[in-house]
């Protein structure tokens, strides 16, 4: 995995991990693009919507930072979750 350092790999479907301010890592394969799956996480959060998603649950359930900017994206062909 590599850190995302334009919106091109958010564009699209694939393999990604988000962590938090205690380095706990969440991954997860979408088949919509990362960046759509982002923008979910930070609505349901900002609805507290906890239960939606698992990301939300953590932000929720521990009330850590979710770090949305640091996330890392597969470049592993064929990997997946």
């Amino acid at each position: 995995m590599h850190p995302v350092k334009d919106d091109l790999g958010l564009r699209t479907p694939g393999v990604y991990s988000i962590s938090c301010e205690y380095s706990q890592v969440y991954i997860e394969q979408t088949g919509s693009s990362i960046e759509t799956r982002i923008k979910e996480y930070h609505q349901h959060i900002w609805l507290g919507q906890p239960d939606k998603l698992a990301v939300a649950i953590h932000r929720f359930n521990h009330s850590h930072l979710i770090k949305f900017k640091e996330t890392w994206i597969s470049t592993v062909p064929g990997y997946t979750v």
